[in-house]
């Protein structure tokens, strides 16, 4: 047992043996691997019997997937880029198009002998003449890069290891800005690498306090690169001015204004999302020789308008935001800043539930390209500007018809009486309107995530044997908004759990469905949420899936050792401060397991998961098994060769689906 004196009474950890010392390196105490690989047996002792319904779910996910599928092209100089996937294909295949069309990558070869393979930022250089994109072959999050030749093919070089997966080429072509992984993972600097040079890499920006994450942002002219250390409360801007031939960042916005920035170019301006107004942003333009002085708004702050992100093409600016949680895309006229078009979303759904982003173009583009879906309706991806709406890609299937199921937004009155907004969808010919419905309630609620209500193929198992999904948009995430996130925090996180149950508690009695007919689901921060929900009310829930949860949220918090803890005290509070302590304790789902009848129970972790060790759920189940009063099935599947994001093949992922929702139909007594 361990015991750690931090304020009184001591927090004593009887399952702490469960965190071997050497991860995230290596996990190889015998102990705990026979731990993790009895539990796998015992799941798999569960499953065996449901292979054949497995089976059958993961074929009706299939069927509502595009076996072959592509992404429209974005031109750079004389060059267009897209890809594809093939029938049979676990992965994607990238092509350029000039004079004749050619492959120039293909992460099905790449995979070929390799349990896990994630291929990110496939990026071509700005004169087309490279190649780069960051790999993993071992299961965690740290990356090498690659460049290659697109004039011959060749592999010019794999030197840039242990790094975040993104790239930004200088506009020269010449190198590629990259952040390294730094110690215990994290994101601390910005380096430069020189393609084909000896020298070492140039360091152009280093963070100093532990508790700031930095990110990077190219501009879509590709004149400036944006260097943002950030917590969740505030962030500093740098600039990189590419045009110069010295590469020097340069102050731009401090993180002393206490509040938070995005910010993009064009020409000799800046435009820039700021919270300084209030907490959803408003749109302001300022001078690149003169940043923040006279700053002229665009789009003022409202409480009602969530102002998400904003990026600059040469004759025009996209603004993406959400009216009262409604996606709105606009693009604005440099001359006039005032709205040049919109997209009249009307045109796809008379629904208020529907997800909508704006999608990257190259620079020069003079349209607007936007995807639109539904919990009912697959992917639509338009191109969009004053003279034209063309659809480049619909995805449909055989046998889906949109007009069959049911979609909306109700509202359920959380404790303090705000109205949590819930998307659901049902089959109209299954909806029995008596409350009998078995109903699967997914939430996240943290981070300012919003939860998007676009298609998801692989509820549809669900939906055709009868039960109702729903979507709580719970506070703690940005769906209506900054404030919306801002108001489950710090010493009101509680609200995001207390949304959830109430959630359950509006759906469980009206015609949707009753208590204990429910089941519910949530990954990494969605787990602590999971994690409280039935540890405070388990008779509203007969299943409970619980992806690599965040649940042992005290000790971690505790542990400055570990990747994220610094950077995430502006989000839970600091437990070295009692008050946080005694709060933090109060809904730490591992701290509050006790005597008492819980749902049947389904965990899934990866033991190279940067993000949530292992460990925390091994012990959470531990300390169920120990205490909980029924003989609910318990299981606990640890993916011994992947991290946070499970497996990498897309029908892999697909099979996770099934597997989990082939415990439930099974805890449900659904057999077909």
């Amino acid at each position: 047992m361990s015991t750690t004196v931090t304020h009184t009474p001591a927090l004593k950890d009887e399952f702490a043996y469960l965190r071997d010392p050497n991860w995230p390196t290596d996990v190889k105490d015998p102990k705990i691997i026979a731990f993790l690989e009895a539990e796998n047996k015992n799941a798999q002792d569960f499953f065996d019997p449901l292979e054949k319904q497995l089976e059958a779910v993961f074929e009706e996910i299939k069927a509502k997937i595009p076996l072959k599928d592509f992404k429209p092209p974005i031109q750079n100089g004389d060059y267009s880029y897209f890809q594809e996937i093939g029938e049979k294909d676990d992965y994607w295949t990238y092509y350029r198009k000039g004079e004749k069309t050619e492959i120039i990558l293909d992460v099905n070869i790449l995979a070929k002998g390799h349990e896990f393979c994630t291929v990110t930022a496939v990026t071509p250089s700005p004169d087309n003449k490279y190649l780069a994109y960051a790999i993993n072959l071992e299961g965690g999050e740290d990356y090498t890069i690659v460049v290659k030749s697109l004039d011959t093919g060749e592999i010019i070089e794999q030197t840039v290891t242990n790094v975040f997966g993104q790239i930004a080429f200088h506009a020269n072509s010449k190198g590629f800005f990259y952040i390294p992984c730094g110690e215990n993972w994290r994101a601390q600097k910005v380096m430069y690498h020189e393609i084909g040079s000896k020298e070492p890499d140039i360091e152009i920006y280093a963070e100093k306090k532990p508790s700031y994450w930095v990110e990077m942002d190219l501009s879509a002219s590709h004149r400036f690169l944006f260097i943002s250390p950030k917590t969740g409360e505030c962030n500093e801007i740098w600039t990189v001015d590419l045009s110069q031939e010295q590469l020097k960042a340069k102050l731009l916005k401090s993180r002393d204004d206490g509040y938070l920035a995005s910010v993009t170019h064009h020409e000799e301006s800046f435009y820039a999302l700021i919270n300084d107004t209030g907490k959803n942003f408003r749109l302001i333009q300022t001078s690149i020789h003169r940043p923040w002085h006279d700053m002229i708004d665009i789009i003022p702050h409202s409480k009602a308008v969530y102002l998400e992100e904003v990026e600059c093409y040469k004759d025009f600016l996209v603004v993406v935001k959400k009216n009262l949680g409604i996606p709105e895309i606009v693009a604005i006229d440099y001359k006039t800043l005032t709205p040049k078009f919109s997209v009249d979303f009307s045109k796809h759904t008379k629904s208020s539930s529907f997800a909508a982003s704006a999608l990257t173009m190259h620079y020069e583009s003079d349209v607007l390209r936007y995807t639109y879906s539904s919990l009912s309706e697959p992917t639509q991806i338009w191109e969009y500007n004053q003279d034209t709406h063309t659809c480049v890609k619909k995805v449909t299937f055989p046998g889906l018809n949109p007009e069959d199921y049911n979609v909306q937004r109700i509202y359920a009155p959380s404790d303090d009486g705000t109205r949590v907004p819930i998307s659901l969808i049902y089959k109209k010919s299954l909806f029995k309107k008596n409350g009998s419905n078995p109903l699967y309630l997914y939430g996240y609620g943290s981070y300012g995530i919003s939860v998007e209500p676009g298609f998801r193929p692989h509820i549809f198992p669900l939906l055709d044997r009868g039960f109702i999904f729903a979507i709580a948009h719970i506070r703690g995430g940005a769906d209506l908004g900054y404030y919306w996130y801002e108001s489950a925090k710090f010493l009101t996180k509680k609200r995001t759990f207390e949304d959830f149950i109430a959630c359950a508690k509006l759906l469980s009695s009206t015609d949707f469905t009753t208590p204990g007919n429910i089941a519910i689901d949530g990954r990494s921060a969605g787990g602590m949420l999971i994690g409280y929900t039935i540890n405070t009310a388990p008779e509203l829930f007969k299943a409970a899936i619980l992806g690599v949860p965040f649940v042992d949220v005290l000790n971690t918090m505790l542990d400055e050792t570990l990747p994220l803890t610094a950077t995430e005290f502006e989000e839970w509070g600091n437990p070295k401060d009692p008050v946080y302590y005694d709060y933090i304790k109060s809904y730490s789902p591992y701290d509050n397991v006790k005597a008492q009848n819980y749902p049947a129970i389904f965990m899934t972790t990866g033991i190279k998961d940067p993000r949530v060790g292992y460990w925390e759920p091994a012990k959470f189940l531990a300390k169920l098994k120990k205490l909980k009063t029924d003989q609910n099935p318990l299981l606990l599947k640890t993916n011994l060769s992947a991290g946070h994001f499970g497996k990498s093949s897309r029908f892999e992922v697909y099979k996770e689906y099934a597997e989990e929702y082939a415990f439930i139909l099974k805890i449900f007594g659904i057999r077909e």
